[in-house]
């Protein structure tokens, strides 16, 4: 990727998943749910709302743009 500056760049960023997906170097998932510490329970409850605001999102751009439709 290239930023403004036409020179090579990297971007730096998270993704944000189910458990069900595989685990990669920039993907987000919860902690498995048995024998969670209350630190692991935070992190799987906040995960999951950020999760759940970019579905919201995807939604609405959904509604308003039938481009995505397919």
């Amino acid at each position: 990727m290239e930023c403004a500056s036409h020179k090579p760049c990297k971007i730096r960023g998270w993704c944000i998943s189910k458990s069900a997906f595989g685990i990669k170097e920039n993907l987000m998932q919860p902690y498995p749910e048995n024998h969670l510490t209350k630190k692991e329970r935070i992190f799987n409850y906040r995960l999951s709302t950020a999760r759940k605001l970019v579905e919201s999102a995807f939604g609405l751009f959904m509604k308003k743009w039938s481009i995505f439709h397919r």
